[in-house]
């Protein structure tokens, strides 16, 4: 008798077992599952925030850009002396303070996210500080009442060797998003 009922007693192990041994796999199997998409919904959420930051980036980067280009093309018309250096400064003033741009920001984004749209950034601000310097020295120039028709040429080469540096900004900015789509 107790041998009859060990034997019943071994199916009913070995049915258990293998529920457990299928517990098991399944739990694991589920697990594997679980962090795949774990890690999916991670890439996926990185890859958002790189593009969210490149669009902002580039927008950042345009209306800072474009304000530099507002602000000084009323300096052609006191080249020119169809205004005055007051008026463009008014202008400039004026200008300033109904476009404020987020520079600091936009340098976080270059530095946390984009670093490799730096080399290009460096180049658009070393030549704005080419046109500040162009800038100077036609003021020394208008305060002295001499020619200022001659910077006209000279700031206007700078002014477009800046422009292509933003555009090849910009492009680098598209060039970085595009890997996060």
């Amino acid at each position: 008798m107790i041998h009859s009922a060990l034997l019943a007693l071994i199916p009913a192990v070995i049915g258990g077992i293998i529920a457990l041994a299928g517990v098991f796999v399944s739990t694991k199997n589920s697990r594997s599952l679980t962090e795949r998409q774990i890690q999916n919904t991670r890439e996926t959420d990185r890859q958002k925030t790189y593009r969210e930051a490149g669009a902002e980036l580039y927008t950042l980067f345009s209306d800072w850009g474009n304000l530099v280009i507002a602000i000084h093309v009323p300096l052609y018309s006191v080249m020119k002396g169809t205004i005055s250096y007051n008026d463009y400064l008014d202008q400039q003033i004026k200008t300033s303070r109904e476009h404020k741009t987020d520079h600091h920001r936009m340098e976080f984004l270059i530095s946390c996210y984009f670093p490799e749209t730096e080399p290009y950034y460096k180049e658009v601000r070393k030549l704005l500080e080419k046109k500040n310097k162009i800038i100077s020295e036609h003021k020394f120039f208008h305060e002295n009442g001499a020619d200022e028709k001659q910077f006209i040429p000279i700031f206007k080469n700078a002014q477009l060797e800046f422009e292509e540096k933003m555009a090849e900004m910009k492009s680098s900015i598209i060039n970085e998003v595009r890997k996060y789509i």
